[in-house]
């Protein structure tokens, strides 16, 4: 019964994160980490951002729908993204 209770509530978190990354102005994708060429999703909540670093190559972690003024558009890495964090969520652990 648990493992049916985390799917469920992976699948709430996948929906909330395609609710939150949706908007008309730029078909369909907002300027947050989960859109951007230089973020690294790690988790399925969470990534790196490889603009931001030190001379240690110590890698800020960021959330999806964290942002920044270095943003730049991912193109179709976003989609693939988005299919992963599905993916994932359709995993019982």
């Amino acid at each position: 019964m648990q493992n049916i209770a985390d799917f469920y509530y992976g699948l709430e978190k996948v929906i909330k994160i395609l609710k939150t990354t949706k908007d008309k102005s730029m078909k369909g994708v907002l300027k947050n980490c989960l859109s951007c060429k230089y973020f690294r999703l790690e988790t399925v909540d969470a990534g790196i951002c490889r603009v931001l670093k030190n001379i240690d190559k110590n890698y800020p972690v960021k959330n999806q729908t964290d942002d920044c003024v270095k943003w730049q558009d991912c193109g179709q890495q976003y989609y693939i993204r988005l299919g992963w964090i599905k993916a994932q969520a359709a995993v019982p652990e």
